[in-house]
């Protein structure tokens, strides 16, 4: 490849193009499975899940999805808020073929039906909150079977949700893990051709459009990621997709890349339900083997003292979030954080090089300062 500017500012180690695996997205959670088993994948309400346990759960629920008939090609949507029970779904669902379209539990009713209808949804997976809503949405659409669940269904103590009152087809997510065996199931996958993500968007100039994204898309955009804040190449270890350094010289303290595989700790209130929320938040950290401490939305309260139990963050990314101001009736723009990444202080070298190099072009008039 020829050299180009950009070039002088890149990471150590790092080729100027990659080769991506050809994998499916149920790749990234076998090959950290294995590697970092019993470690700590999530953290949510004080209570600690490890890589092995949530995807041992995440193939019971593709396993419970082939048997009701779900599988290749089918879409199923997540209607949650950030929870141990979305990880679960959304790798059970991507192993199990099927595609997964996420819904934003802050949707009114058309909308959630609208997603449902245009994306042709065969089975829904919500929050015992959020069953009302659900329960109006789901009426005139494809939809056969809803999972719902809570937070007690992840225990302990363990408390399925009562569905009785819900109607036919409303089963309790936590009573369907519990009644299957973890098994890896048969798919065939054409990483290039196959769905994994049918993403809508916001809505703004009209009525929300599908986004489809093949497991090759959502693979290369992973490993980009993590290869870039890592300085590790990924490879596939008997199905499973892994990272391993370009060069162990250049991970440490003092290093190019301060954090190593398995040590980063990701305090994340991203949603899940966003696009870089799924890429960004969560299949990036479960391929690096960061443990998330998981916040469900932004709590003033809670988040600080969370905060103020991690080291210095590797970065913090914020988003502007338009709210309505305190004893006011206008709006003002607030910058919120939404993640912090732990590891130790870090040199300036790579950072210094990029804030010269993007310090040599004209800002355009709609960048923030976000500092």
């Amino acid at each position: 490849m020829k050299e180009r500017s950009w070039h002088r500012h890149w990471p150590k180690g790092l080729p100027w193009s990659l080769s991506y695996p050809d994998v499916s997205v149920g790749a990234i959670f076998k090959g950290s499975a294995r590697r970092f088993g019993q470690k700590a994948a999530l953290v949510y309400r004080s209570q600690v899940y490890s890589f092995s346990e949530l995807y041992r759960d995440s193939l019971r629920f593709a396993s419970a999805l082939n048997r009701m008939g779900h599988g290749k090609g089918d879409v199923i949507a997540i209607h949650l808020f950030n929870m141990p029970q979305y990880v679960i779904a959304y790798y059970g669902i991507l192993l199990s073929g099927a595609v997964f379209t996420p819904i934003s539990p802050l949707l009114p009713v058309d909308d959630v039906a609208f997603q449902l209808r245009d994306s042709e949804a065969s089975a829904l997976i919500t929050h015992e909150r959020l069953a009302g809503v659900a329960r109006q949405a789901v009426e005139g659409t494809g939809v056969k079977r809803v999972f719902v669940t809570g937070d007690e269904e992840m225990g302990p103590p363990f408390r399925p949700i009562d569905t009785g009152s819900l109607g036919d087809g409303w089963l309790s997510l936590g009573k369907v893990l519990c009644q299957e065996s973890p098994m890896e199931p048969d798919v065939p996958f054409r990483p290039e051709e196959d769905l994994a993500h049918l993403a809508y968007t916001g809505g703004t100039t009209g009525r929300p459009k599908g986004v489809m994204l093949t497991h090759r898309h959502v693979v290369a955009n992973t490993v980009q990621y993590a290869a870039w804040g890592t300085g590790c190449l990924p490879r596939v270890e008997d199905g499973g997709l892994v990272l391993e350094p370009v060069d162990p010289a250049l991970i440490g303290e003092n290093a190019e890349y301060r954090t190593a595989l398995g040590e980063a700790i990701l305090v994340n209130i991203t949603p899940w339900f966003h696009a870089m929320g799924t890429i960004g938040y969560l299949n990036h950290p479960i391929l690096t083997g960061t443990t998330i401490v998981l916040h469900s939305r932004f709590d003033p309260g809670t988040y600080p003292r969370t905060r103020a139990g991690i080291r210095r963050p590797l970065w913090e990314a914020r988003q502007p979030f338009s709210t309505p101001s305190f004893g006011k009736s206008t709006q003002e723009t607030r910058y919120f954080p939404l993640s912090v990444t732990s590891a130790p202080e870090r040199p300036p070298c790579r950072w210094k090089r990029l804030l010269d190099y993007s310090s040599t072009f004209r800002r355009p008039w709609w960048w923030r300062d976000m500092g």
